[in-house]
């Protein structure tokens, strides 16, 4: 879903909680999947996607939110566990979308 819009730095993922963390290589990436992507419907809910806060000077952060819960566990310590996590709910999603496209 973030991809179209640029090249993708970091990704966070928190389904439990209802959103997601996406940083972009430029600036105007991460505008350009605000714009597209906030209000856009998924999985039955209505995405809010707004600027992360600016760490360290960066602007190129974005999240998107179709929760009102907005708790950031972090990412794990271990990288290869992480990406490993991450690829598992992408696919998790990726069903869910599927199964709802379906019907």
């Amino acid at each position: 879903m973030c991809v179209p819009y640029g090249t993708i730095q970091r990704l966070h993922l928190c389904d439990r909680k209802g959103y997601a963390f996406c940083q972009y290589a430029t600036p105007e990436q991460a505008e350009a999947a605000m714009q597209s992507l906030d209000g856009r419907g998924l999985l039955g809910r209505r995405l809010l996607v707004r600027p992360a806060h600016q760490d360290q000077g960066n602007t190129n952060n974005s999240s998107m939110n179709h929760s009102s819960n907005n708790h950031n566990d972090g990412p794990s310590a271990n990288p290869d566990k992480e990406r490993e996590r991450i690829e598992a709910r992408i696919q998790a999603l990726k069903r869910k979308i599927k199964d709802s496209q379906s019907r």
